[in-house]
């Protein structure tokens, strides 16, 4: 199965389109972000936090399972190379379902994930300075630790 690149940005953005078309029925009120938000306890940066953490494993995940190097790059923005091996992808997707559960339990299962998952994050951080890692592969993982630290310990 091959997947083209132009083929995937098209579904993508159809899907997105088509995700935030709201109905032309005046009778109906226009929903506010927040509430749209609070529906699944998501109304906090750090269920948005976990929420696209999650969004950016499963299709790290995905891409390598697939084998679609160039499409791992694009998500990474090219700062991050990863083996396309199978076991370590359906790894990288467990993790991203892990995240996703905890948004969809709520505000305090994100925020307890995002304390826990600080662990992996620092243990990533550590390999990548003490492996001799270009400093360029250390942006995201740290982006992403700063994001968690605020969800799981500063956040209220």
């Amino acid at each position: 199965m091959t997947i083209r690149i132009p083929q995937l940005l098209v579904l993508l953005a159809c899907s997105s389109a088509a995700a935030l078309t709201l109905t032309q029925e005046k009778h109906l009120a226009k929903p506010n972000v927040r509430s749209l938000t609070r529906l699944r306890g998501g109304d906090t940066i750090g269920t948005a936090v976990v929420g696209a953490s999650a969004a950016i494993g499963a299709a790290t995940g995905v891409s390598m399972y697939l084998g679609t190097e160039s499409i791992t790059k694009m998500i990474w923005l090219g700062l991050n190379t990863f083996p396309h091996d199978k076991y370590i992808a359906v790894a990288m997707i467990g993790w991203a379902v892990g995240k996703l559960s905890a948004v969809m339990g709520g505000v305090e299962a994100a925020k307890r994930f995002a304390s826990l998952n600080c662990i992996p994050l620092t243990l990533w951080l550590l390999t990548n300075f003490r492996g001799g890692a270009p400093f360029t592969t250390s942006i995201m993982p740290a982006v992403l630790l700063a994001g968690y630290v605020y969800a799981g310990f500063i956040e209220d």
